[in-house]
């Protein structure tokens, strides 16, 4: 069972996790990175992007066994994966982990440019602004 990278508003600290992620978690969340991915803001939501050179910071959370599969499935409902908003991958933390993701859908990755990332990599910063 892989952990899921949370770099958004599941991440703690953000909007969406005592609702849609502390219900699932088998423990507290621990901090991980993922090179190769730039983070953009858009409309006031969080999407993960290949970029090479680029780094984005999250959290690693580890699910409850019991639910592991249920939970996914909430989330991919969560994150639009079936109408394509996002989708679900594996990605390779800098630790070596492998951990799922959402990435941003085909139709916004393409309208993302310069304007729309996150410099730091750090969903965190954009929060309290």
């Amino acid at each position: 069972m892989r952990p899921l990278f949370l770099y958004g508003t599941l991440r703690p600290g953000s909007w969406n996790h005592d609702r849609w992620m502390a219900p699932f978690l088998a423990a507290t969340c621990r901090p991980g990175r993922v090179a190769g991915m730039a983070l953009h803001h858009v409309d006031g939501l969080p999407y993960l992007v290949p970029s090479p050179g680029s780094v984005v910071l999250g959290d690693l959370a580890d699910l409850d066994p019991a639910r592991y599969d249920a939970t996914l499935e909430l989330l991919d409902e969560f994150e639009g994966t079936h109408a394509g908003h996002y989708r679900r991958v594996v990605l390779t933390t800098e630790a070596g982990e492998e951990a799922w993701a959402w990435l941003a859908g085909d139709d916004l990755t393409a309208s993302v440019d310069d304007t729309t990332v996150v410099a730091s990599g750090d969903w965190l910063d954009v929060r309290s602004r």
